[in-house]
């Protein structure tokens, strides 16, 4: 990148340059990601088995997602499970 272009870009970003507006817009998207986490991890949390967590995932009764042979689990959403026994599906 030329210093031209550099100098460019720092202007879209009045008052403050390029660090100020992207850390404002991580905190403001913060709250919306999720925070997954693996089997292993919630289990230490939580103080449940690994292996229920893994069944309740096969069963498709908590909110989770695969990467590779691994189970993330939607912390937020496995809490609610916990609290009220149902998942959203939204």
């Amino acid at each position: 990148m030329t210093r031209e272009n550099a100098n460019e870009r720092m202007e879209l970003f009045p008052g403050g340059g390029l660090e100020r507006s992207l850390e404002k817009i991580v905190n403001e998207d913060r709250r919306n990601i999720p925070r997954m986490k693996p089997i292993k991890e919630v289990s230490a949390l939580t103080g449940i088995s690994y292996d229920a967590i893994r069944k309740k995932c096969l069963k498709n009764e908590i909110a989770y997602i695969r990467c590779g042979n691994k189970f993330l689990i939607n912390l937020d959403r496995f809490i609610d499970y916990l609290n009220g026994g149902q998942v959203s599906k939204s």
